[in-house]
């Protein structure tokens, strides 16, 4: 990963910060991280660079992928805000198997999007 760079500084517990993977560097994606202001120490960490490659692949492999907040309506501003899901989408119920066939083949190809690993908060 690259040096992150202050995106925007959390008036209590919550900093964003903008990165980039070394082997993904047009990839850009936000980590939020939350530290206890009373002894100045970091619990946890929140980020969508699984979110990002995963839409990144999918646009390659001619897949529709949508972001969802969870429980939210409105698209929001910055993963700071809401817990986000990636949804690969398909249109034509005739395809289902081509889809589910292309789904397959992307993960099994891409190796880096099993090894994708995101802690959240508790």
């Amino acid at each position: 990963m690259c040096l992150p760079v202050l995106v925007k500084e959390g008036v209590f517990s919550e900093d964003v910060y903008g990165m980039y993977a070394l082997s993904h560097p047009d990839i850009v994606f936000e980590a939020v991280i939350k530290y206890d202001i009373i002894d100045d120490t970091i619990c946890g960490m929140r980020e969508e660079y699984g979110l990002r490659l995963t839409e990144y692949y999918a646009t390659e492999y001619g897949l529709h992928s949508l972001f969802l907040a969870g429980g939210n309506d409105e698209w929001p501003e910055s993963m700071a805000e809401y817990d986000m899901i990636n949804v690969l989408c398909y249109e034509d119920p005739d395809e289902l198997d081509e889809f589910c066939d292309t789904v397959i083949r992307m993960f099994r190809e891409q190796e880096e999007l099993g090894k994708i690993e995101e802690f959240i908060p508790r």
